[in-house]
């Protein structure tokens, strides 16, 4: 049965699994009803970090299989099984002797197993819940006003919990729907979901579930939200929507009142979003800036957006190797959705005079679009044509040819050719109302001058067109309207002002022209391309990488980020324009002086970085020069919180950093300490602390000789949550016993590879073996890792021991001086541990 719980229970039983160690690994997979071997063979390697280089099915299932018999512990969740699965085929053990993974499947067939002959099998079915715990569960979601209802509210609200029938689902989404509304609104639902009978369907339990979500979808407060939802539908079954799609078709339809831009359109998707996953409609996904549509929700959906009155026809990912019967997509169709099919082949004319979306993307390719394709459907507002494309080998298909007719579709408000090869697209210069333009990851080598002309476009997306050589000068001037230019990973080849050759390429003033910009992605090959003016004022969020090579940095910017790389002449004058509104600042192989001209206080003093990454600028001994770092002088880096240093030698301490959270040193082979006694004492916002691969580390906090232990260490990380150490093999310890006492938020200690370290928590003072309070206490403290440790034998000084009444995880590999602590824990130096578990020894 749909709706009863099985994701929800099996996901909590892999976080479970995960953290208490019993595995070393949680697999989730979505098998869905139209099975797709190659999406979960992926699904099953990106989360094993896999990456396959054979083409063939047989060929990954093969390295798979090879994978998943390892003697790691690995737990796969196969969720949605509807049908016969092939594990074989996919590359998954069934019935393998080995002790290395295991299956847990989800379905509604209680008789698949056996189908599928798996041997050593345990069923768990889920029943519907009981009147109290359906009670339970509703009023959990109906907030807070559930728990001081009147007698006659209680009524009324226990009889609207009995109406969804026991259904986890219909539970959550009703009451979500319900929260905190009055009496009288109450009454309203009760009296609906009395009388809601949906039409077509012949199993009562989806009745009984379709009444609820209908009643969830009419309390939706509005119709954008409504219509968002209904866009949701037009995805595959258990698809990752991205919500940047739905602002575009929404925005492309007409769907958002009120909203004068790209951002606000996507803003508004944002929040209906985030609403429809509050009341339960939608899920999150595992993936980024993604939702997902639960089985049953989406079914009541397509049964809303199917009626007339909506005119949707959706035949999404259903395996179709033909273009439907022409009767289907009938003349009064709105939107029509065929993606993620086989279809090869296209009606040599559609005509739906009423069509405002068609999506056709990820089908096979179509070698030819026919002349006449476009003329029947004069008030399409969103196309989608986006093909197919295997994200392990990158291939495009053959080219294909936009046809003439395509000069029909002068409504198009939002086209997407993502991943397209296309012989020839100057036609689209004639949608002249078009205003979202996608060319994502397109085999381009030109951008014709005719885009120039799309003088109300917003939106232009040129990421991951690799071959883009050429964009035309001028054109992206005319681009008057334009609000949003993505070119991660495209054409970066910028002309330099005053070089006569360099006359027919874009330059980077054009940019500076574009007055309703708001958002920028660029890449800049050529430090001398820069002007000396690059001032674009309304620029909120900018990713921009100048010098060579890339940056593992989002092709979407949420914030303003600026990458310099590999310059080995002077800083461009124009980066000081972008540096004063820079968050986010990268510096890849920099020489000495170029490091200390960007963080020279006369620059503006960088007061809106908040993260700072410094890597394999091997001359650089310090960041800040000397008067910097005196009394008086004035606030720098002073909103910065994240700090990420890599490849460095030693290092001059930065002053002043008090909101500083994160800090990261990798491979800097020379720093013997990290922290001076007084900085330690001056980052009371410091939260993460990670270290690795520094082979000369010897203390993390400097040692004071000349302060007492009374006053040592004083409010030293207060805020720190998290530490993590790896390949330090000179470190003897993490903390003294005075620096030990102050960390009472520290709630993960995660340690492997550092040979010297005897103890974690040493003391190291004179004066602190002989203190009279020999305990330490770690309150917070849930979870510790120590992995690859051959000399510790114990947590913390022979004469101590350490408190740990939250602590329900430890792990310990391969640490032979520590084999009995999962018998006797005492005997290495913990006190009190009441929730102690340990997960590996």
């Amino acid at each position: 049965m749909g709706g009863i719980g099985k994701t929800t229970l099996a996901k909590e039983i892999g976080r479970m699994a995960e953290t208490s160690g019993l595995f070393n690994k949680v697999i989730f997979a979505v098998v869905s009803r139209n099975i797709d071997v190659r999406k979960i063979q992926g699904r099953i390697g990106d989360m094993l970090g896999l990456y396959f280089q054979e083409e063939s099915e047989m060929g990954r299932a093969g390295r798979l299989f090879e994978r998943l018999t390892t003697q790691e512990r690995i737990l796969l969740i196969l969720d949605d099984v509807w049908n016969f699965v092939n594990f074989i085929e996919i590359g998954i053990p069934v019935n393998f002797e080995g002790k290395g993974c295991k299956i847990l499947i989800t379905t509604r067939q209680r008789n698949l197993c056996s189908t599928m002959g798996l041997r050593k099998t345990k069923e768990i079915p889920l029943r519907l819940l009981s009147d109290d715990e359906s009670w339970n569960l509703f009023k959990t979601n109906a907030g807070s006003l559930a728990d001081t209802f009147s007698p006659q509210q209680d009524d009324v609200a226990m009889k609207v919990a009995r109406e969804c029938c026991g259904l986890p689902l219909a539970l959550v989404t009703v009451g979500r729907a319900l929260r905190n509304k009055d009496l009288e609104l109450w009454k309203a639902a009760l009296q609906q979901l009395k009388k809601s009978k949906p039409l077509n369907i012949n199993c009562n339990e989806e009745k009984d579930i379709f009444s609820c979500l209908k009643l969830s979808y009419d309390q939706l407060q509005s119709e954008d939200a409504k219509e968002c939802f209904l866009l949701c539908c037009l995805f595959p079954e258990d698809h990752d929507i991205k919500i940047e799609d739905i602002a575009r078709y929404g925005l492309g339809k007409g769907v958002f009142t009120d909203v004068d831009t790209m951002e606000e359109a996507r803003r508004e998707t944002r929040w209906i979003i985030r609403n429809l996953t509050d009341c339960c409609l939608l899920l999150d996904s595992s993936t980024e800036d993604s939702v997902i549509m639960h089985d049953m929700v989406r079914d009541f959906a397509i049964s809303i957006a199917s009626t007339r009155e909506h005119g949707f026809v959706i035949k999404a990912g259903l395996g179709l190797k033909e273009w439907p019967n022409q009767e289907t997509l009938e003349r009064n169709a709105v939107i029509i959705s065929l993606m993620t099919n086989h279809i090869q082949s296209l009606p040599e004319r559609l005509i739906c005079p009423k069509l405002e979306i068609l999506l056709l993307g990820k089908n096979e390719v179509f070698e030819i679009i026919p002349e006449g394709f476009f003329l029947g459907m004069p008030t399409l507002r969103v196309l989608d044509l986006s093909e197919k494309i295997d994200k392990w080998t990158s291939m495009l298909s053959s080219s294909f040819k936009l046809p003439s007719s395509f000069e029909a579709l002068v409504n198009l408000r939002t086209l997407h050719l993502n991943h397209c090869k296309l012989d020839d697209v100057a036609v689209l210069g004639k949608l002249k109302r078009l205003e979202v333009l996608s060319f994502y990851g397109c085999d381009i080598e030109e951008l014709p001058k005719e885009i120039g002309e799309l003088v109300n476009l917003r939106l232009l997306d040129l990421n991951f067109c690799q071959k883009l050589k050429t964009v035309p000068a001028t054109l992206l001037s005319r681009l008057c309207q334009l609000e949003e230019l993505y070119m991660w990973e495209s054409f970066h080849q910028w002309a330099i002002q005053g070089m006569v050759e360099d006359t027919s390429k874009a330059c980077l003033s054009e940019i500076t022209s574009l007055s309703h910009l708001t958002t920028l992605c660029i890449q800049v090959s050529d430090p001398e391309s820069v002007p000396r003016k690059l001032h674009i004022p309304n620029v909120q969020k900018f990713e921009i990488v100048i010098g060579k090579g890339y940056d593992s940095v989002t092709c979407y910017p949420n914030s303003r980020s600026l990458s310099l790389r590999e310059i080995k002449t002077s800083i461009p004058e124009g980066v000081k324009d972008i540096l004063q509104n820079t968050e986010d600042l990268r510096l890849f192989c920099l020489y000495d002086e170029m490091i200390r001209n960007i963080l020279d206080v006369d620059l503006g003093t960088l007061n809106n970085l908040r993260y700072l990454k410094v890597v394999a600028c091997m001359e650089t001994s310090f960041l800040l020069s000397v008067n910097q770092s005196a009394s008086d002088a004035p606030a720098i880096l002073a909103a910065l919180e994240s700090l990420h240093l890599q490849l460095m030698n030693e290092l001059f301490v930065i002053l002043r950093l008090a909101k500083l959270t994160v800090v990261e040193l990798s491979s800097c082979r020379s720093l013997k300490v990290i922290f001076p006694y007084s900085i330690a004492q001056n980052l009371p916002q410091l939260e993460v602390l990670k270290i690795n691969w520094c082979n000369k580390l010897e203390s993390i906090v400097e040692k004071r000789p000349d302060v007492s232990v009374d006053q040592y260490q004083h409010n030293c990380f207060p805020n720190l949550r998290i530490i993590e150490v790896s390949e330090c093999s000179r470190l003897r310890k993490l903390f003294s016993v005075a620096e030990a006492r102050y960390l009472q938020q520290l709630k993960e200690i995660n340690i492997s590879s550092c040979e010297d370290m005897v103890e974690l928590i040493s003391h190291d003072e004179e004066g602190e073996e002989d203190t009279e309070d020999n305990r330490i206490s770690l309150p917070e403290l849930y979870s510790m890792k120590i992995k690859d440790m051959s000399n510790i034998n114990r947590l913390c000084a022979m004469s101590f021991s350490v408190d740990l009444p939250s602590l329900v995880q430890v792990v310990l590999e391969k640490c032979p001086n520590m084999e009995e602590f999962n018998s006797d824990p005492q005997k290495y130096g913990v006190g009190h541990a009441p929730k102690l578990k340990v997960g590996q020894i």
